[in-house]
């Protein structure tokens, strides 16, 4: 298996692509509002290898015109900063010879560094997805660096309803897992999948623990689709650094879990028009005690033409103690309005207005003050292989 992996990388490196793993090697893990979007083909065409390519960059303001520029939209996710900016560009690659497979995703840009969180420290920020799998009369196997099952946005911006991220996807889920995935598929009914990982967004783990986790997807093809995740595992640091820089071991981290649940529900009633619920539950044992976080997205969109669609998304994001926000007793609440034309298959235009709103003044304005609202308006342009 080992000599197939390493015969196949020179041919991954060689051409360009991109697409959502969960496209290019199916999975138990593929979120609702991927379901959305179109996919496309690939742009080369080689017997077991799949290419695809993407760019994604846009224009971002906000109304309250704080003074960090770079750092503007409180909450929000790869579109962080205000002006023109450039997210970030992917090449997606799977190759699949005989039951085995191999998928590499490469990400550069800034959105790359924001996705990977601390694998940005090992210079793993580039490689979004890199598993081995391997496959038999419906079950499969996993090995690698791999997207989560957990919540109804990807990372991906055409592959939602809207342009921006949302509150929950943002701050209240994992993006990627490092580990071992064993999944079978039920033919026309769904999938169940059984996790075994280092924890959230971490390829280097910070602790002795292991993640377990769990996902069960049902559904009937363009109808409806219903999700369910569980992950539970340490995800706090076992060594730590004392007062004068000796390195001491915090013997109780690995006892400390964090718990989170998903439900992702989506229904295409008629021809054109999707909508979809995600919910969340975190629990997660602390030092001072125990934070608990809870949130709810609901997310609309209608193709009411060939090349034009619009969307909606509306979301509330509780933190009682802080934990997802740093700020004790938050509750955040969030609207989206997105506006969809795509001239061509490989072109997406996206114009966007959203109205953040906390509970207590944290939003940075241009005089230094704060407040409570943060509304921003974007424009997003994605070039993808068609």
């Amino acid at each position: 298996m080992a000599n197939r992996i390493y015969a196949a990388l020179p041919v991954l490196l060689a051409f360009p692509q991109l697409a959502q793993a969960q496209t290019d090697a199916p999975a138990p893990d593929v979120p609702a509002e991927a379901a959305i979007a179109q996919t496309s083909p690939s742009f080369f065409e080689v017997p077991g290898l799949q290419l695809k390519a993407f760019a994604d960059a846009g224009f971002t303001y906000n109304s309250n015109r704080p003074q960090d520029q770079a750092a503007a939209n409180l909450y929000h996710g790869f579109d962080v900063g205000t002006g023109f900016g450039v997210v970030w560009a992917g090449l997606d690659s799977s190759y699949t010879l005989g039951p085995g497979s191999l998928v590499l995703d490469l990400r550069v840009g800034p959105g790359a560094s924001l996705f990977a969180g601390p694998d940005a420290a090992h210079n793993l920020e580039y490689v979004k997805q890199l598993y081995v799998s391997l496959a038999y009369a419906g079950f499969r196997v996993d090995f690698g660096k791999m997207n989560t099952p957990v919540g109804a946005e990807v990372a991906e911006s055409w592959l939602n309803a809207n342009y921006t991220r949302g509150l929950l996807c943002w701050l209240a889920q994992p993006f990627f897992h490092t580990g071992l995935r064993a999944s079978y598929t039920f033919e026309d009914v769904g999938s169940v999948g059984l996790y075994l990982v280092n924890g959230w967004n971490n390829s280097i783990d910070n602790n002795a623990g292991k993640t377990f986790g769990a996902n069960i997807s049902l559904g009937s093809a363009g109808l409806w689709s219903a999700s369910f995740s569980y992950f539970v595992g340490p995800e706090q640091p076992d060594m730590l650094t004392a007062d004068d820089g000796t390195t001491v071991m915090d013997n109780d981290a690995n006892g400390r879990l964090r718990h989170l649940a998903d439900v992702v529900l989506s229904v295409t009633p008629v021809e054109g028009l999707t909508a979809s619920l995600n919910g969340d539950f975190g629990i997660e044992s602390t030092v001072d005690g125990e934070s608990r976080w809870y949130g709810l997205a609901v997310v609309g969109r209608y193709q009411f033409l060939e090349q034009w669609a619009a969307a909606a998304r509306g979301e509330v994001v509780v933190d009682p103690q802080g934990f997802l926000t740093a700020v004790n007793n938050q509750q955040l609440w969030s609207g989206t309005a997105t506006l969809e034309y795509s001239p061509i298959e490989a072109i997406i235009l996206r114009l966007e207005g959203r109205v953040d709103r906390a509970d207590s003044a944290i939003f940075p304005t241009a005089d230094g003050s704060t407040t409570r609202l943060q509304p921003t308006f974007s424009f997003g342009l994605v070039g993808k292989t068609s």
